[in-house]
């Protein structure tokens, strides 16, 4: 059995694949999974919250929307804490991008929400009301020790 695998989506309002990954919940209390999605060249890991306007991702300060874009399933997976911005051994690859950057998934929390992003250079990149953040403290997702 695969520890994850990723589901090619185009936004169709509220669907949810079956197997796919929670990381968190959003503020208004909705549920948040993984994404992946192409933008400016990029392959992006992101939020996506299905009643929302397809998968949302940080890029250059803002939030931005992508339509054609993966969900990742599967429950071998864990949250790990992220000590002195080092990435822990089997780190789940979110992405990449064009300069060869290659990016991780991972969530802070904020107020009562756990929210997803990119984490590249030691940082975690997330969205928050539409604007991008940057987190010095956050989880990165690992392939499950189980």
């Amino acid at each position: 059995m695969e520890a994850f695998y990723w589901n090619e989506m185009m936004h169709m309002g509220n669907y949810t694949p079956r197997n796919a990954f929670q990381a968190g919940i959003d503020l208004d209390g909705e549920p948040i999974y993984v994404g992946q999605g192409h933008h400016s060249g990029h392959l992006l890991p992101g939020k996506y919250i299905p009643p929302k306007n397809g998968l949302l991702v940080p890029h250059d300060g803002q939030e931005v929307s992508v339509f054609n874009f993966k969900v990742l399933c599967e429950k071998l997976l864990d949250w790990v804490p992220v000590n002195d911005g080092q990435i822990p051994p089997g780190a789940v690859p979110g992405g990449d991008t064009t300069t060869g950057d290659l990016l991780h998934i991972g969530r802070v929390r904020f107020q009562n929400s756990l929210v997803v992003g990119r984490v590249q250079h030691g940082l975690c990149y997330v969205t928050l009301q539409g604007k991008e953040t940057t987190y010095n403290d956050f989880e990165v997702l690992v392939l499950s020790s189980i």
